[in-house]
């Protein structure tokens, strides 16, 4: 089961790292895309267990920053079978408009030993018996092994927001350069109503539902 800690890093080190991806994205909104970049989402497979949003108000307003020049966030859940809602954890337990907060399913879309919030945790995303490459570190490693965790389940929803903004519609297209906050909300409202409802999750997360991506495509 996997989610990193974050270890020796310090909150002004995460600010930090944040800061770098919002100050791309705004270069490339400021410039109509002569420069900068155009980041639409972040992914946090690391975080804290049983920390509670309100001893880390500055990292958790950093969500607010991103969201305005349009970067969406996506957050990995606990790998235990906990409420967040009562035990506290960083950074699913933001807020509203904090990162997309994401546990784990399996093939039968069960949760899968991981946590749970009606308030914290917004979806589900297929985190359990994963088949995924071992060689992150080595572009020459093409072995495969089976991966289970959190830190599986919320990458799949930072790739399906980013899978949102490559559809074929320039309406859109034009609103997320010239609306970015308001693109970038259209995109988490369609991945949020898109999911399909899955009894498991019903009444422990926000949607009660699974990531689906046609779901969202179709919203």
């Amino acid at each position: 089961l996997m989610r990193i800690d974050i270890g020796p890093l310090t909150e002004a080190e995460i600010i930090t790292a944040y800061a770098y991806a919002r100050d791309r994205r705004k270069r490339f909104n400021d410039s109509q895309g002569t420069s900068g970049a155009f980041v639409v989402a972040t992914n946090a497979s690391w975080g804290i267990d049983y920390a509670n949003p309100e001893d880390h108000p500055l990292w958790c307003a950093v969500y607010d920053s991103l969201l305005e020049v349009g970067i969406l966030n996506v957050a990995a859940t606990a790998n235990l079978s906990v409420d967040v809602d009562l035990v506290g954890d960083m950074p699913t337990g933001c807020g509203s408009f904090g990162p997309l907060s994401v546990t784990a399913t399996d093939s039968m879309d069960l949760r899968s030993q991981a946590a749970f919030g009606l308030n914290s945790i917004d979806l589900g995303a297929p985190g359990e018996q994963l088949l995924l490459p071992t060689g992150w570190s080595s572009p020459a490693d093409s072995s495969m092994a089976l991966w289970t965790g959190t830190s599986f389940a919320s990458p799949a929803v930072a790739g399906a927001v980013a899978l949102l903004y490559g559809a074929p519609c320039p309406e859109f297209a034009d609103q997320a350069l010239a609306q970015p906050q308001l693109a970038a909300l259209r995109v988490r409202d369609a991945l949020l109503e898109g999911v399909d409802a899955c009894p498991d999750l019903l009444d422990i997360t926000a949607t009660g539902g699974r990531l689906n991506l046609h779901g969202a495509l179709s919203e």
